[in-house]
């Protein structure tokens, strides 16, 4: 036997072990399932004279002076399947005073659909394909404080959970 013939011998020896060459399916790895059932989603952002930036717990913490009443941010993300056409309901645990929040379902060309009411049930409908979240000042004092906002299916709030996302980019100002 030659080194040659040695070599060729392990390559075939490891094969009929199951090798790179095993037979059967290739396994397909499922994405990770959504593990909060507040389906919001926001992160950092600036402008207006607000600044949010996010917890460790995953609320949000929102200072500033904004300039003028009902001015503040958005975050804006895609509707998951899963909740189009589906009894939602936007609760809203905590918020800084001065400060109010709402949520809109956006349609094709962000073509406004639905604004769901705080503690109200409200149904997404089918044709959404992006929720935004606002938060405006409804005072031009100075505002510092938590909001801790939630999103889920069916129609009764439970307590406050964080949201699977809170790294969202693309907060921006609300005008």
């Amino acid at each position: 036997n030659t080194s040659f013939q040695r070599v060729r011998l392990r390559r075939l020896r490891a094969r009929v072990r199951g090798g790179n060459h095993a037979a059967g399916p290739k396994s397909v790895t499922p994405p990770p399932p959504v593990a909060s059932r507040n389906l919001l989603a926001y992160g950092p952002a600036s402008g207006s004279g607000l600044t949010a930036t996010v917890n460790e717990d995953g609320s949000l913490h929102l200072a500033g002076d904004a300039p003028t009443a009902n001015k503040g941010l958005r975050w804006r993300w895609e509707c998951p399947d899963t909740a189009k056409g589906q009894t939602v309901i936007y609760s809203v645990a905590q918020f800084p005073a001065g400060t109010y929040s709402y949520l809109q379902a956006r349609g094709t060309n962000l073509s406004l659909l639905a604004t769901l009411e705080t503690g109200k049930p409200s149904v997404i409908p089918e044709d959404t394909v992006t929720l935004e979240l606002r938060i405006a000042a409804s005072t031009t004092n100075p505002i510092d404080g938590d909001l801790r906002a939630q999103l889920e299916l069916g129609a009764t709030a439970t307590d406050w959970t964080r949201p699977d996302n809170t790294g969202l980019e693309g907060g921006g100002e609300l005008t």
